[in-house]
């Protein structure tokens, strides 16, 4: 609940139940309480999505609250698993993208940091300089989409360059790269000459497009 009305990544999650008393006080910890690290979050959400326990634990979580009168049957709340859950893809996948970006830059600023500085925008040091989950990520849906394209776009970018005969041929065997290439094509799609968050059913368009261009 904390991660969610806070719009906290995972590693902000964790840091603030070691490190603000509000945490420790909501989970039932003592102040010396040492915290977890911040995969376990990760790992307990694709268990759960894995094993299709939504409902379950969903329905442990409302069955514990109305034991200690939080709930009252027919009463005026309402809730449902599925905006968390999406809620969670989203932020798993802003962290995804924003990451694989930052890793190919990094892996640039070693081995062909003059061709590099050629390609990035004046904007791209704020948005890549630290690790995604350093910084509170957008609660509504439209900013979190529209940080997604812009994420893409910068991708894209970078990709094309890379693809552009004057580009020296050895940086496409850059690991990085080939990972880059391979998340894009997972997450966006190409629609009308525009980039968008993709819905994984129109992947191979985007796909077909981005191989072109090799």
């Amino acid at each position: 609940m904390l991660q969610f009305a806070e719009g906290l990544t995972d590693r902000q999650a964790a840091d603030a139940v070691r490190g603000r008393i509000d945490g420790k006080y909501l989970l039932g910890l003592a102040l010396d309480d040492p915290g977890f690290d911040g995969s376990i979050l990760c790992e307990f959400c694709a268990c759960i999505l894995a094993g299709n326990l939504e409902a379950q634990f969903l329905d442990a979580r409302l069955n514990a609250c109305k034991a200690r009168a939080l709930l009252k049957a027919r009463g005026t709340q309402r809730t449902d698993s599925t905006p968390v859950l999406a809620v969670m893809r989203t932020v798993t996948r802003l962290e995804l993208v924003g990451e694989t970006m930052r890793a190919a830059l990094n892996s640039f600023s070693v081995v062909a940091s003059d061709w590099l500085q050629a390609q990035v925008a004046a904007d791209w040091f704020d948005r890549y300089s630290h690790r995604v989950e350093r910084y509170r990520l957008p609660k509504q849906a439209e900013a979190c989409r529209q940080l997604a394209v812009t994420i893409g776009q910068d991708g894209v970018h970078l990709l094309s360059a890379i693809c552009d005969p004057a580009t020296p041929r050895w940086l496409c065997q850059i690991p990085s790269v080939e990972v880059l290439r391979r998340v894009w094509l997972q997450q966006y799609v190409i629609d009308d000459g525009q980039l968008r968050w993709c819905k994984l059913a129109h992947k191979l368009e985007f796909a077909s497009k981005i191989l072109s261009r090799q």
